[in-house]
C-alpha cells in the first residue's frame, strides 16, 4: 500500500497533479475551523451552492473524497459534518503536513457497475487485480471483471502490460453482467427489428388505403364530370328547342302583322 492517509482519498487527490496541495490545504483549513470552534454550525455546514466551494474544492478531483473522509456526509442543499473530533484531527493534521503526492503514472476512468464513473491514480506496477479491489472495497461489491476491449483474465498482469498507460478508460462489472447485458442488448435488437417491421406493415397498409381513397376519389370526379357533362347536353338541347319554339312563335306574330288579311 502506497497511501498514508485513505486509499480512495489519495487516488483521486494526486489527480490534480501541482495543485493537489491546493485542494489538500482547503479542506485543510476547513477542518481547522471546526476544530477551532466546535459548536458553531456555521463551520460545520457547506453550502453546495458556495463557488469557493465548488470551484477549489468539490470541482477538483478527490475533493469530494476529502470531504466525505474528513466526516461531511450529505445534507440538502450541503454537506454537514458528522464525525467524531479525534478522527478529524487526525484527517487534518495529514492535511496541514501532507506527504509528497507523486504524480500518477497510469490514470484510469473507471466505469462501475451503477453506471457511475471514477478517476483514480494507479502505479504502473499495479495490477489489474489492484483495480478491481480498489472498486470492491469502495464502490461495488461481488465478483467483478475489468473489461476494456474484452474482459481481462490476467489479473496479475501490471498496468501497462495491458495498455491502460498513461491514461485509459476501462469498465468494472459483475461477472455475468456483461452476458446478461448482451442478452438484453440482443433483446432490444429483436424487439426494434419487430417494431420496425410492424411499423413498416403499417406505412404499406397506410399507403394501400390512401391509394384506394385516391383511385375512389378520381373515379367519383370521373362519374361527377360524366354527369355534368349529360346534364349539360340535356340542357343545350332543352334550350335549343326552346329557342326554336320562341323563333317560329316570333315569325308567325311577324307574318300576321305584316299581312293583315291573315287575321280576317
Amino acid at each position: 500500500m502506497w497511501w498514508s492517509l485513505d486509499e480512495r482519498v489519495e487516488r483521486t487527490v494526486v489527480l490534480n497533479g501541482a495543485d493537489a496541495g491546493e485542494v489538500v490545504g482547503m479542506v485543510g483549513k476547513i477542518g481547522r475551523k471546526i476544530l477551532e470552534e466546535p459548536d458553531e454550525p456555521k463551520y460545520r455546514q457547506l453550502r453546495l451552492d458556495s463557488k469557493a466551494l465548488s470551484t477549489k474544492v468539490l470541482g477538483k478531483p478527490g475533493g469530494r473524497e476529502l470531504l466525505t473522509y474528513l466526516g461531511f456526509r450529505n445534507a440538502p442543499g450541503a454537506l454537514t459534518f458528522e464525525a467524531d473530533l479525534d478522527h478529524l484531527r487526525r484527517v487534518v493534521a495529514w492535511c496541514e503536513q501532507p506527504p509528497a503526492l507523486e504524480r500518477p503514472q497510469v490514470e484510469l476512468a473507471v466505469r462501475l457497475p451503477r453506471g457511475t464513473t471514477v478517476r483514480a491514480a494507479f502505479r504502473k506496477t499495479e495490477t489489474v487485480r489492484d483495480v478491481l479491489e480498489f472498486a470492491r472495497r469502495y464502490y461495488a461489491t461481488g465478483d467483478l471483471v475489468l473489461q476494456t476491449a474484452a474482459p481481462k483474465e490476467t489479473l496479475d498482469d501490471a498496468l501497462t502490460l495491458e495498455g491502460l498507460a498513461p491514461r485509459s478508460a476501462v469498465v468494472v462489472a459483475k461477472v455475468g453482467a456483461l452476458e446478461a447485458a448482451e442478452e438484453a442488448m440482443d433483446q432490444a435488437r429483436r424487439e426494434g427489428l419487430a417494431r420496425e417491421q410492424r411499423e413498416r406493415r403499417e406505412m404499406d397498409d397506410a399507403e394501400r388505403k390512401r391509394r384506394r381513397a385516391a383511385l375512389a376519389r378520381k373515379e367519383a370526379e370521373a362519374r361527377a364530370r360524366k354527369d355534368a357533362l349529360r346534364h349539360f347536353e340535356c340542357d343545350r338541347e332543352e334550350t335549343h328547342d326552346r329557342v326554336e319554339r320562341e323563333r317560329r312563335l316570333r315569325g308567325a306574330a311577324d307574318r300576321r302583322t305584316s299581312d293583315p288579311g291573315m287575321n280576317e
